[in-house]
Parts: C-alpha cells; sequence; structure tokens
C-alpha cells in the first residue's frame, strides 16, 4: 500500500524506463525533499468512487505535502523531461487505494453497507520519513513496480 505524492509520468502503453534518465528526475526530488519535513499522515475512514475504496489520509501539516507537489510541478514544468503532471486529475489528498473494482459491482447495497461501517474508522497514523520513485503498471502490481530511488526525508 501507498499513498502517491505525484505522478511525474502517468502509465502508458509502450513507456519504457530506458526512454528517460532518472538521475534527472531523482535530482529535481532530492532539491525540493526539505517541504516534507515532520509531516505525519492521519489515516481516518473509509471512502469510494466508481472503480476504487480508499482509505482516507489527512496530512497533519497539509500545507507541506502540497507544497512538495506543487514545488515539483514547478521545477518540472521548467525542464524538458517527459512527464505528464496531473494530465489525469490534480493530485491534492493523501489516500491509500485498497480495492480497485474489475468488474461491475451487483450488489451495491451490501458495498454501501461495508463502507458506512468503515466510514469513520481511524486506522492509524504515520511519519513520512522516506519516499520512493518508482516506475510501475497502472495496479502497482509488485512484480511489475522497479524501485528507481529511495528518498529520506531530512529531520
Amino acid at each position: 500500500m501507498h499513498i502517491t505524492i505525484l505522478s511525474i509520468i502517468s502509465c502508458y502503453d509502450g513507456f519504457r524506463l530506458n526512454q528517460i534518465n532518472p538521475e534527472a528526475y531523482i535530482s529535481i526530488i532530492q532539491e525540493n525533499l526539505a517541504a516534507l519535513q515532520n509531516l505525519q499522515i492521519n489515516l481516518s475512514g473509509i471512502t469510494a468512487s466508481n472503480s476504487t475504496i480508499m482509505i482516507q489520509g489527512f496530512p497533519s501539516n497539509d500545507l507541506s505535502l502540497n507544497l512538495f507537489r506543487d514545488l515539483l510541478r514547478k521545477a518540472f514544468q521548467n525542464t524538458t523531461l517527459e512527464k505528464s503532471i496531473d494530465s489525469r486529475y490534480t493530485l491534492f489528498t493523501a489516500h491509500i487505494s485498497v480495492c480497485r473494482f474489475r468488474k461491475h459491482i451487483n450488489n451495491t447495497e451490501k458495498l454501501i453497507s461495508l463502507l458506512e461501517k468503515y466510514r469513520k474508522t481511524d486506522f492509524g497514523k504515520f511519519e513520512v520519513k522516506e519516499i520512493e520513485l518508482v516506475h510501475n503498471d497502472w495496479y502497482q502490481k509488485k512484480e511489475k513496480t522497479q524501485l528507481l530511488h529511495q528518498f529520506m526525508v531530512p529531520n
């Protein structure tokens, strides 16, 4: 499970890692990492979209997560590196996708009942101590996810 900070290059057919220089991306992220200092994510409640069930994440310091995202958006915008930031949607929440629907839900009443049961559940919290730059598929399948770099968030 993960929380996506920013999709720099959204998944698309035909993209291959050898088309880019990961070191250039790593450098930009590293230059802006200090914005994440002292960030905690509180996991509280469950929600859903038409394709996903998510645990809601609430940053203890919303400014630092969105500041980091905005810094990265601006930094990448000022480069010629391949990117598709915010092409699908603008990321501004912190959530963990725990289920993606592969087909139409037949018993929506049962699903809604289950969601309501966990709507206000406290799932705990964690401090962001590290982040990862990964190459992955749409579903973040373990066998298709490649770690490119692990960043330690400065204290």
